[in-house]
């Protein structure tokens, strides 16, 4: 699976309609599965977002300055 890379902004924005977070809300057992099968995951921050196919999905992304 491969990650997004979001700007602060655009976390911060999501996160205030809560459709964003950190990797402390989630299940460890998320978290755990995403580290697996997402080697380039920073382990930080996730998003819900539309999946083309799949729906409306929480996704690991990456959070970077801009």
């Amino acid at each position: 699976m491969s990650v997004k890379v979001i700007t602060t902004d655009e976390y911060h924005a999501d996160r205030h309609h809560e459709h964003a977070g950190t990797a402390a809300d989630l299940y460890p057992e998320t978290v755990e599965n995403w580290k697996a099968t997402c080697p380039t995951w920073h382990g930080h921050h996730w998003q819900m977002r539309l999946v083309p196919g799949s729906g409306t999905c929480l996704a690991p992304v990456n959070v970077v300055t801009g």
